[in-house]
C-alpha cells in the first residue's frame, strides 16, 4: 500500500509538471520546408493523457519523438519555429521520472519485501504452527475440499441450509415459514 501510494505521488507531480511544460502547445501546427502539416501530439495535452503515458512509460512504451514540440511558422518567410530548451526541458524532466521510478522505488519496493521477510523468518515458529493448525482444521472439518468450478453450488447451497436451518438461529433469527 506504501508502495502503491507514493508511485501515484510521483506520478502525479511529475504529470502536472509534465503537463504544464507542454500544455501551451496543444493542437500547434507547423508547415515543414517539403510543404506537408505536422501537427503537436497529444502525448501531453490533458493531465489524464500525461499520467497515463507515464504509466505505459514504466514497460517501455514511450518513444523520443513524442517529445518534440511542434510550435508554428514564424517571420517573413514563414520558417519552422523550435523551442529547444522546452524539448530538452521535457526530456531532462522525463528522465528524472524515469530515475525516479527505476531507482527510488524499486529500491523501496525491494526493502519493504526484504523486510517483510526479515519479519517471517522472526517469526517462522509461529507460522508454522499456525499453518498447521489451518491444514488440521482443515482435515477434520465436516466438509470436504470441492474444486472451483463445484464449489459454488456447494457453497450456495450450504450458505442457504446454515440461514434456514435451527441449528444456525443466530445467524438469521427469522424462520423460511414464519414460526420458531
Amino acid at each position: 500500500m506504501i508502495f502503491l501510494s507514493l508511485s501515484a505521488i510521483i506520478m502525479i507531480c511529475f504529470s502536472l509538471g509534465i503537463n504544464t511544460m507542454y500544455q501551451a502547445y496543444n493542437e500547434n501546427r507547423v508547415l515543414d520546408k517539403d510543404g506537408n502539416i505536422v501537427i503537436q501530439r497529444d502525448t501531453y495535452s490533458n493531465l489524464g493523457i500525461t499520467f497515463r503515458n507515464l504509466y505505459w512509460s514504466f514497460y517501455g512504451y514511450l518513444a523520443p519523438w513524442d517529445y518534440k514540440v511542434i510550435v508554428g511558422n514564424a517571420g517573413p518567410d514563414q520558417e519552422p519555429t523550435e523551442h529547444p530548451i522546452t524539448n530538452y526541458a521535457g526530456e531532462i524532466t522525463i528522465a528524472a521520472f524515469h530515475i525516479a521510478v527505476v531507482i527510488t522505488l524499486l529500491n523501496l519496493m525491494i526493502s519493504m519485501l526484504v523486510r517483510r521477510a526479515d519479519k517471517v523468518l522472526n517469526n517462522q515458529d509461529q507460522e508454522w504452527k499456525f499453518t498447521r493448525c489451518q491444514i488440521y482444521a482443515e482435515y477434520f472439518e465436516w466438509f470436504t475440499a470441492i474444486p472451483p468450478p463445484f464449489n459454488l453450488i456447494y457453497n450456495t447451497t450450504s450458505a442457504l441450509y446454515r440461514i434456514f436451518s435451527k441449528k444456525f438461529k443466530f445467524i438469521c433469527p427469522v424462520s423460511m415459514y414464519g414460526y420458531n
